[in-house]
């Protein structure tokens, strides 16, 4: 994690005190103590630079991940043969993908257009995803826009997306959910494609 900060102002050494610090010695720390080093890195740095520093691990300013992630998978099997084939899907889109599945199979048009804007809700967590179905034989430019919305967050920090959408595809571009600090809430929406 650590290396993924270029910063010049935290050296090796800083970080191990730190681990010290918060009865860490074995190069790993749990919520505590991470939230312990954000917040005297905020007194230390500032907050536009732990800003920097969420980015580059990937995640924006309300710690929304825009990164896949590495994971770890355990399998239990009472049978005696177990075959699993592994392959690498680091920069392979994956997440991505099961979005577009998803919007497949539990989005429902809010337009008749040839490209079609999408929305499939999760009630649970107040969110909302969009994206678009591009019912043509050529690649179109989408534009979805949520400046005029209110009491809402953002999956990004541009309030305006444009996403390509492939030929006969799905694509989803855009997550809000309710801001659980705002009181009035207004997701307005605004959509067109080229």
């Amino acid at each position: 994690m650590i290396k993924d900060i270029e910063h010049p102002g935290i050296s090796e050494d800083e970080f191990n005190n730190f681990l010290k610090k918060w009865g860490k010695t074995d190069n790993e720390m749990d919520k505590e103590a991470f939230v312990g080093w954000m917040l005297d890195a905020i007194k230390l740095h500032g907050q536009d630079k732990i800003y920097e520093w969420l980015e580059k691990w990937g995640y924006d300013r309300n710690l929304y991940s825009f990164r896949e992630r590495v994971f770890v998978l355990t399998c239990h099997s009472e049978a005696n043969d177990l075959n699993m084939n592994m392959r690498n899907m680091l920069g392979s889109s994956l997440g991505s993908k099961v979005d577009d599945m998803l919007l497949e199979s539990r989005g429902t048009a809010r337009t008749q257009s040839p490209v079609k804007l999408m929305l499939f809700n999760e009630p649970d967590s107040g969110g909302y995803n969009y994206g678009a179905y591009n019912d043509t034989d050529s690649e179109k430019t989408v534009t979805f826009d949520c400046t005029k919305s209110k009491g809402m967050l953002f999956s990004s920090r541009n309030p305006i997306a444009k996403v390509v959408v492939p030929p006969k595809s799905y694509k989803l571009f855009y997550t809000a959910m309710c801001d659980p600090k705002a009181e009035e809430f207004e997701l307005k929406p605004s959509f067109k494609f080229q």
